[in-house]
């Protein structure tokens, strides 16, 4: 694993998933398409690790500038998008701008700014180099007029190879959870895609999602494991901390899962790791009643000799438009 702190980037836009109505000001114009993929340059970086870093703070800039179409170049054409607000779940790189577009259309009055710093983020990469997993904090502080509030983004990333390029193959935003005693939205659902031999994964997460103990043991052993998950519940970076956090916060009557609808699951092109994109059904027991809350879930596979392992996984429950 590898992480860092890195400096805050000034925004004339906030980043990706951030439709949570901040209104329109501050907005940057949008380009009209994505015509082909972007020409970052890595060839300076040998380190597998040092390439993903770079590549991601390509894809942050091009988010800062408003630069949709830059932004979607970065994305593999059938790339999946879960944005913060629980509507938000594209298939696609041209339905990532588009939606995008539709939450920050140009604005002319520039009585808010953006503005977003990463003071962390964390990089695992496959044996192979052929793909890799990030996850960062990205906390957003929009301004408008004297009043300034921060938002607690956090995103995680599967990016791959792909030819000589490294590009995003799916990407899930959050923040936090909706307020105790309140319902959280229901999120918008999933357009069935599985991929060539990402069957497998999507029976790996219905067989890790039957019980706790079952979740735990899908987990990578790998320092380089991240598991983020609601607020209330916490995240764990490692994989003995993550199968500590599923077996305290999960097991003994805690909560369990289910897969609610179709899923978005491909295979990065080395074979060796993937991912599943799903809505889920979390249900537990809360002062003797049984509660079940809606909720969404990106998930990262690495093949480890025979069997699938969990290297990240990302919970989050959607905001409400």
């Amino acid at each position: 694993m590898r992480r860092r702190k890195r400096p805050g980037l000034p925004a004339a836009m906030v980043l990706a998933g951030l439709a949570i109505g901040c209104g329109g000001a501050g907005r940057a114009p949008a380009p009209q398409s994505a015509a082909g993929p972007s020409s970052v340059d890595l060839g300076d970086f040998d380190d597998v690790g040092d390439q993903v870093r770079e590549f991601m703070d390509a894809e942050d800039m091009m988010l800062t500038q408003g630069d949709y179409g830059g932004f979607a170049t970065l994305m593999a054409p059938e790339a999946f998008w879960f944005g913060a607000s629980a509507s938000q779940a594209r298939s696609g790189r041209l339905a990532v701008m588009e939606a995008l577009r539709a939450a920050y259309p140009p604005a002319a009055d520039g009585t808010a700014g953006f503005s977003f710093r990463t003071p962390f983020e964390s990089v695992g990469v496959a044996p192979d180099g052929g793909s890799a997993w990030v996850a960062e904090e990205m906390p957003a502080t929009v301004t408008t007029g004297d009043a300034a509030r921060e938002i607690p983004y956090r995103v995680t990333s599967f990016v791959a190879k792909v030819g000589e390029r490294w590009l995003v193959l799916a990407q899930h935003w959050s923040v936090g959870t909706a307020e105790p005693g309140t319902a959280a939205p229901s999120p918008a659902g999933i357009r069935e895609r599985v991929g060539p031999g990402a069957g497998e994964l999507v029976d790996a997460l219905a067989s890790a999602l039957q019980s706790p103990a079952a979740f735990e043991a899908a987990i990578s052993a790998r320092a380089d494991v991240q598991i983020l998950v609601v607020e209330a519940i916490g995240n764990a970076e490692g994989g003995e901390a993550a199968k500590v956090l599923v077996r305290e916060r999960f097991g003994d009557g805690g909560a369990t899962f289910g897969i609610a609808g179709d899923v978005d699951a491909a295979l990065a092109p080395s074979g060796s790791a993937g991912y599943v994109a799903a809505n889920l059904d979390a249900t537990s027991v809360v002062d003797g009643v049984r509660v079940t809350r809606p909720m969404r879930g990106l998930f990262v596979w690495l093949r480890e000799g025979d069997a699938w392992r969990i290297v990240q996984a990302h919970l989050s429950e959607g905001l409400a438009d």
